[in-house]
């Protein structure tokens, strides 16, 4: 429906690491363009910091703060396009449950989010913080409903076919068996390292 707001969310902790203050320098980008709203979903430590801030900016009316969410695959499910803007990612759960739920995902390419999201066809990856290059493909998204579902249809599908609780469990032994590799080789090095000054003593 035309009266229905395009609606862009963020979903996590309120900290440093999450990069909120991007989020707010998007809306602030966007704030000239009609019929579309902002929501901020998660708490934590910098909640006071981003409230004041909204403020600051005159942002009231554009975004909707909505603390700890009880189930967030529900939140993800209203929304048209996931932002994840952090400085640093492992394996972002909510990515996974906004593509299983048909929401677009727009992210900054880090951690693992590359195995989570083939750019341009389930979701978008974005190569640094370059807030009109979010801005742009987001409003590719909105204005291109075919886009937005054909993507919103190829990320469910890549989440049914490699993200089953077997192939979850089976991607968390690999990435730690690479870590315990990663520590043993560490290891192997400093011992060496060791037995060359004891040798040259």
């Amino acid at each position: 429906m035309m009266n229905t707001p395009f609606r862009i969310g963020i979903l996590a902790r309120l900290s440093k690491e999450k990069n909120h203050a991007f989020f707010l320098e998007l809306v602030k980008a966007m704030r000239n363009e009609k019929n579309i709203h902002f929501y901020i979903a998660g708490d934590g430590p910098l909640k006071e910091e981003i409230n004041r801030k909204i403020q600051e900016h005159g942002l009231d009316p554009l975004i909707t703060c909505l603390g700890n969410v009880e189930q967030p695959a529900k939140f993800l499910s209203t929304m048209d396009v996931l932002v994840v803007p952090s400085h640093r990612e492992v394996f972002p759960m909510a990515i996974l449950e906004a593509m299983a739920t048909g929401t677009n995902v727009v992210a900054i390419n880090r951690g693992g989010i590359e195995e989570m999201i083939i750019d341009g066809k389930t979701g978008h990856l974005m190569g640094s913080h370059d807030v009109n290059m979010f801005k742009s493909r987001i409003l590719s998204l909105r204005n291109n409903d075919m886009m937005r579902l054909l993507q919103a249809e190829h990320a469910r599908k890549f989440i049914e076919n490699n993200f089953t609780v077997e192939k979850m469990v089976e991607h968390t032994h690999e990435q730690y068996d690479r870590a315990i590799e990663n520590a043993k080789h560490t290891v192997d090095t400093y011992e060496g390292l060791g037995k060359n000054y004891e040798s040259r003593r």
